[in-house]
This record gives structure tokens, C-alpha cells and sequence, in this order.
């Protein structure tokens, strides 16, 4: 469910920053992303140690 929710989000913070222009916009959006992947990088870490993997990108 959380995936879904992510996937709004980027969603809807690209279209709300395609319709912006500037740089200023550009570096926030980049924030923004920035946040919401750690989010699902974090998310899925979470995910391999409860099967009991390593989830530093070795399996």
C-alpha cells in the first residue's frame, strides 16, 4: 500500500512542478524525490531484515 501512496505522490509532485519553471523548482523537486526514494529504499531495508536478509543490497 505504501508503494501506491509513493507513486501518487511522484504523481503529483511532477505534475505540480512540470507546470513551474525555473531552477528554483527544479532543485526542490529534486529534494522532494530525494526524500520520497530514501522513503522507498528505507521501506524495502525494512521489508529483507523482517525475512531475514541483508538489506544493503546484498542478498
Amino acid at each position: 500500500m505504501s508503494l501506491v501512496i509513493y507513486f501518487v505522490l511522484l504523481v503529483l509532485i511532477f505534475n505540480v512542478f512540470a507546470r513551474l519553471s525555473g531552477t528554483f523548482f527544479g532543485i526542490v523537486f529534486l529534494l522532494v524525490f530525494g526524500v520520497l526514494l530514501a522513503y522507498v529504499f528505507g521501506k524495502g531495508t525494512r521489508r529483507c531484515h523482517d525475512l531475514g536478509k541483508k538489506g544493503g543490497g546484498t542478498v
